[in-house]
């Protein structure tokens, strides 16, 4: 990686706005290559240490994460678990099961909604160095659209307390008081007021 020192000669001393910004672009992008390679080197190694621990593997699966960085690609040994065959090495590193990061997807998500897919691509790609088709982006927001939806119909909404002001107060319609009667041996018995109705003189 190149030094504070070389990089300052390396600034353009007279140009226009565009290639200053041409350069740092290039300069952005060539830092950002470095850090992809050594994290993809790394994550390698890390899976390939741990799989020299276990034996049984007949088949070689590739991965893709779509990172800040760009795209990292990896190579994990499938060995039988349960009837089934599983990369041991993703539930040992916690490697995750999307291709697509947070932080990556976040974008995806805000470029698609506010632009046309292929703008949102084009946008994308500067931006993340992720190549991926306008039709691929499109499928991974709407994807995260139906998850997002489907969280919302699981979560029951939250009860809304009425607000209480003077102003509902004074508003409010008035409780209704409940006449309650008692019969007894076939006779009303009023709990508030007498008419002379029934038979035995009182209602």
């Amino acid at each position: 990686m190149k030094s504070l020192k070389h990089l300052t000669e390396e600034i353009p001393r007279v140009g226009s706005r565009k290639s200053f910004n041409e350069y740092v672009r290039g300069m952005t992008n060539e830092y950002l290559e470095e850090a992809r390679i050594k994290l993809e080197k790394s994550l390698q190694e890390a899976i390939d240490e741990y799989e020299l621990t276990l034996k049984g593997a007949k088949q070689v699966r590739r991965k893709q994460y779509h990172t800040r960085l760009g795209t990292i690609h990896v190579k994990r040994k499938a060995y039988p678990h349960e009837g089934k065959w599983v990369c041991l090495a993703d539930e040992h590193l916690s490697l995750p099961e999307e291709s697509w990061l947070a932080d990556v997807e976040e974008l995806a998500c805000v470029l698609g909604v506010n632009h046309d897919f292929a703008n949102a691509q084009n946008l994308f790609e500067k931006w993340t160095r992720v190549k991926v088709s306008d039709h691929g982006l499109a499928n991974r927001v709407e994807e995260v659209g139906d998850e997002l939806f489907e969280e919302a119909k699981a979560t029951p909404p939250a009860e809304l307390a009425p607000l209480e002001t003077s102003l509902t107060r004074q508003v409010r319609k008035p409780k209704e008081k409940r006449r309650v009667y008692l019969e007894v041996d076939g006779i009303m018995v009023p709990t508030r007021e007498k008419k002379k109705d029934s038979p035995t003189g009182y209602q």
